[in-house]
């Protein structure tokens, strides 16, 4: 991975290593960044595991409408909106079936949604909670 070193994002001081994941757009300071990571205390230096850099990030939550054979790479309809899974994609959770409840954390560029990760829930299990991690803000130094 390149840009191994101390990014600064939100404030926050990242460290990525080679075993770093950078997704999405070549990252430069100005754009919005999400960072999956954890805190090594007592200095609150974060490393990260994965950083996703897009124009725009987000998340839904919808039903699964259609999505292709396994791999399941390709395009999946959640909540009625076209969302692009590719090799990339962190899919989580329960096996994917119509009906099913998908929480999607994504990235758009160009029109697109493409999704970083997609965690299927049961809409049966209301003990289905999600915890994240994660943060997101706007890059202001990339490490060289």
């Amino acid at each position: 991975m390149p840009h191994i070193g101390d990014w600064k994002i939100g404030g926050h001081t990242v460290r990525t290593t080679a075993d770093t994941e950078l997704f999405g757009l070549p990252p430069v300071a100005g754009l919005k960044a999400r960072v999956e990571g954890w805190y090594q205390p007592p200095s609150f230096l974060i490393h990260a595991d994965k950083i996703t850099v897009g124009q725009l990030t987000g998340n839904m939550v919808g039903p699964i409408g259609s999505f292709p054979p396994d791999p399941y790479i390709g395009t999946w309809y959640i909540g009625g909106n076209p969302v692009e899974v590719d090799g990339d994609t962190d899919i989580l959770g329960a096996t994917p079936v119509v009906g099913l409840t998908a929480l999607v954390y994504f990235w758009i560029a160009g029109g697109v949604i493409t999704a970083t990760s997609l965690d299927v829930r049961d809409v049966e299990d209301p003990s289905g909670q999600i915890k994240s991690t994660e943060f997101e803000s706007i890059i202001q130094v990339v490490a060289p």
